[in-house]
């Protein structure tokens, strides 16, 4: 896949770290897919920098361009019958403590 071009989850593999990232030589390069959030860095479409990824755990943004991407973005599941059983659950349980 080419480079995502608009903000949502993906799948990627992280290659390069961005200088200064905690531990990054250590996570990096990765052979593993993960899910990862892009997010619109700056307001500027034509900007180099206009998306970074989030990944989870990892306290620095990163570039676009340092991962191998797959599919994405991907689609948030519709609710189910149980999901809204579970959140009245929640509440109950909120509402007595």
């Amino acid at each position: 896949m080419t480079l995502p071009t608009k903000a949502g989850f993906y799948w990627a593999k992280w290659n390069v770290a961005a200088e200064g990232t905690r531990d990054g030589g250590e996570l990096t390069p990765s052979d593993q897919w993960m899910v990862v959030e892009v997010f619109e860095h700056t307001i500027d479409e034509n900007d180099d920098q206009h998306f970074s990824v989030y990944i989870c755990g990892v306290e620095k943004g990163q570039s676009i361009e340092d991962f191998l991407w797959g599919d994405g973005p991907l689609m948030v599941p519709e609710p189910t019958h149980d999901d809204d059983k579970h959140d009245d659950d929640k509440l109950e349980h909120r509402d007595t403590a």
